[in-house]
């Protein structure tokens, strides 16, 4: 049986008491403890897109305030929570230390040397302040050399994903996520260039894809942009920085004076948003309060939606009647136009090559020069025409050349009228005329030789005729000899028919072909355009323009290109807007088979504007 020993229990408790004696006389050096604010990083070299962990710490406060972060540019902000304890620790006296921390969970976007910013908070109207950190950041993590910052001064967008008490979600993303298209004007002639650029705006953490990419009917279409990636910018609006992704940027040239809205652009999207809560501290102790704000009330959840771009209306005026020139086609920007010769000597009967390049900014890839009133003797081709635009510049800009190959069938001197080039500038708004200069030029004879030599020619007229004659009828004999042996004898023996009188066969009339209508020639694309055979659709609609196309020109399918039937339908006196709508309708539907989700009113207007350009050309 254990027996109770009164002195060892005595001389613990005294024990005790002894140490609370201490611990107590030791609190008042507590409650002077001084402040401290430092700032810690888990990691000061990490690889790129590796999340890493950053603190603010006070020590020495038993309440603070908001600390107050400034923006960390090149990284974005997984999750913020705080956290608040109380520890011990030693020194040469024992003190009992409170400390709060906000703690910031971080995503390096891009290498290069980063400064994770000083932060501060006012702790009983005295200010502290952190040292700024700096972080490397590379591929691997392992080395300490950053690499190339480009964008070292690029503003910083703020991560607005999480959702605070009293906000309300369609609020945040209205203000922080939203669709926009850019356009540098909202008016303008018909022909005259505007800009436009479709983009998302956010600062949310979200995923995207975009479902519908616009499409522009009655504008010739020109892209600004290689491809479409997924590499965000960075744009200030309002004084907020934003992250942009390009959904689509072209040049848009009006074909048709009227009024047009621009065909908005979609996408789907989830946002991640992080949500936090209040807690309530009513009937709960001091102790309690302090333990609910070291836990973090926050949790995370995900919001589907849609977006599209406000309507944009262009106004699109027509040219001036006034002072039109008569050989106005419908150039308009600003051009200059010049004829570039062979610089070797032109002889008779040899091919040599005359350029005329038509250089400068505007609608270039619809334009084509006047015909050319080639001197006599001269026989030539259809040019053969070389683009050279650079797209990616806004007007856009560049130069056409349009090489003829001629040649002189006998010496002498020629020349080639001057050439006139009217166009329409929309800067001043007036009608200009380009006019070459009369190009002179000399044919020499040629160096090759055409006839034998003299001795050859001699030779062959020496020779009796008779001799040619006679072995002519001989090989004509022969011929007819060869014929009856192989081929008569082995005919088969026909029966012997009675011969009886034969009545005459009435003989139709032999009428022309039938003329299709336009519209009737379209019926497989309507056919496509019912069972929502999208590609199928611009198929046979590009089918029937360029057989109409051919019929019309006469020309052979190697010939089938826009160039060659806009030039060969000038000459036949189309209307220049025919002409252009001709054009912009083939370059619908070859972008149309390499673009997504197209709209049956779409095709349903595209296929209306195909009969009515088909009906006035089979006219």
């Amino acid at each position: 049986m254990m027996q109770f020993n009164s002195r060892t229990f005595n001389g613990n408790i005294t024990r005790l008491i002894f140490l609370a004696g201490l611990l107590i006389s030791a609190l008042p050096g507590l409650t002077q403890t001084e402040l401290k604010f430092v700032a810690v990083v888990s990691e000061k070299n990490v690889a790129l897109r590796q999340p890493f962990q950053v603190q603010f710490v006070v020590y020495g406060a038993k309440y603070v305030p908001d600390i107050k972060i400034p923006s960390i540019r090149g990284f974005v902000v997984n999750d913020t929570f705080t956290n608040q304890a109380s520890q011990v620790i030693s020194g040469k006296t024992l003190q009992w230390i409170d400390s709060y921390s906000k703690v910031l969970v971080l995503t390096p976007m891009k290498t290069g040397r980063f400064t994770i910013p000083a932060a501060s908070v006012t702790i009983n109207g005295k200010k502290l302040t952190t040292k700024a950190i700096k972080i490397t950041v590379s591929q691997t993590g392992l080395t300490s050399v950053p690499e190339p910052d480009n964008e070292e001064n690029e503003p910083v967008v703020a991560d607005e994903s999480e959702l605070r008490p009293g906000e309300k979600v369609e609020e945040k993303i209205r203000n922080n996520f939203f669709l926009r298209a850019n356009t540098n004007k909202t008016s303008c002639y018909v022909g005259e260039p505007l800009a436009v650029a479709y983009k998302a705006y956010s600062r949310l953490n979200s995923n995207s894809q975009v479902v519908k990419r616009p499409s522009f009917p009655g504008f010739s279409v020109v892209e600004m942009v290689g491809s479409y990636d997924n590499k965000p910018e960075v744009e200030v609006i309002k004084g907020n920085a934003f992250y942009t992704n390009l959904i689509r940027k072209v040049q848009l040239f009006p074909l048709q004076a009227g009024k047009y809205e621009l065909d908005p652009a979609e996408i789907e999207s989830v946002v991640h948003f992080v949500k936090t809560e209040n807690t309530k501290n009513d009937g709960k102790s001091q102790l309690q309060r302090l333990l609910d704000r070291s836990v973090s009330f926050r949790s995370n959840f995900e919001h589907y939606t849609t977006l599209k771009t406000t309507p944009v209306t262009i106004d699109v005026k027509p040219l001036p009647e006034k002072d039109q020139p008569a050989d106005f086609t419908g150039a308009v920007g600003n051009f200059a136009l010049q004829t570039v010769m062979p610089a070797d000597k032109i002889r008779q009967g040899e091919l040599v090559k005359i350029q005329w390049v038509l250089s400068g900014s505007g609608n270039l890839q619809l334009v084509t020069l006047p015909d050319i009133e080639w001197p006599k003797g001269i026989d030539t081709s259809e040019p053969s025409v070389k683009e050279e635009l650079n797209q990616f510049v806004y007007p856009l800009s560049g130069k056409k050349t349009f090489d003829y190959a001629v040649t002189a069938r006998d010496t002498g001197n020629y020349t080639i009228p001057p050439i006139s080039f009217s166009y329409f500038d929309p800067e001043t708004e007036v009608y200009k005329t380009l006019v070459t200069a009369p190009i002179s030029f000399h044919v020499t004879a040629s160096e090759k030789t055409i006839f034998a030599d003299t001795d050859t020619v001699k030779s062959l007229a020496d020779r009796p005729l008779h001799l040619y004659w006679f072995g002519g009828v001989a090989l004509v004999i022969i011929g007819w000899i060869t014929y009856q042996l192989l081929f008569l004898n082995k005919r088969p023996k026909e029966p012997v028919i009675s011969v009886e009188a034969v009545k005459p066969i009435p003989v139709t009339a032999i009428t022309s072909k039938e003329v299709i209508p336009a519209a009737a020639m379209f019926g497989n694309a309507r056919k496509s355009l019912i069972n929502d055979d999208i590609k199928g659709f611009y198929r046979e609609v590009q089918r029937v323009l360029w057989k109409i196309a051919a019929e019309r020109c006469e020309v052979l399918p190697s010939f089938l290109n826009k160039q060659n039937i806009s030039f060969q339908l000038q000459k036949q006196d189309i209307a220049a807007p025919v002409i252009t709508s001709f054009t912009a309708v083939l370059n619908e539907c070859e972008w149309a088979l390499y673009t997504p989700d197209h709209s049956p009113s779409d095709m349903q207007e595209l296929l209306e504007k195909a009969v009515e350009i088909s009906e006035k050309l089979k006219s």
